[in-house]
């Protein structure tokens, strides 16, 4: 029961301001020397104008050299809780972002926190879909590894700008 009046609540107009609202967003890591990018989707609650709880995952992939013609790929899976604030009720709006969670990584390694407050802007473009830019910093990881052949070290995180979509 309480599952129907969630799921009718997300029907509600944007006019309300009130239901579910889902965020998919994906943007690149800029590093020194690391190709590295994210991709996460959020679902969650909006709760009036200004306000929005949920929670998501992504991927946080990297590309890094670790010697003489020899690159190492991995990544992070982030589970976190997401809340976001609106500045204000129009068509465009400002906003800041925080998220808060767990950094798995999808190779080799342990868990790590996973922390990353954004700022950015909504711009509107119908009652119910919006599109994002952000800029996001996504708490540095530090990541040692070796095998036979070598060893590396990566330095997942930092500045993440970023582009996505609001329903």
């Amino acid at each position: 029961m309480a599952f129907a009046v969630i799921m009718l609540s997300g029907t509600m107009s944007a006019q309300n301001n009130r239901g579910y609202k889902g965020i998919v967003n994906a943007g690149w890591i800029l590093l020194a020397e690391d190709v590295s990018f994210e991709a996460l989707t959020i679902h969650g609650y909006q709760f009036n104008p200004h306000l929005f709880v949920g929670g998501g995952a992504g991927i946080n992939f990297y590309s890094t050299p670790s010697g003489p013609n020899i690159s190492k790929e991995g990544g992070f899976i982030p589970i976190f809780a997401d809340i976001r604030g609106y500045l204000l009720k129009g068509k465009i709006s400002p906003y800041g972002d925080a998220k808060l969670g767990i950094l798995m990584p999808y190779d080799e390694g342990g868990t790590s926190v996973y922390f990353a407050p954004e700022i950015g802007c909504k711009f509107s473009t119908s009652s119910r879909f919006a599109l994002n830019i952000a800029a996001e910093f996504i708490l540095p990881q530090d990541k040692f590894g070796d095998n036979p052949h070598h060893d590396f070290y990566v330095r997942a995180g930092g500045l993440c700008l970023k582009l996505g979509i609001e329903f």
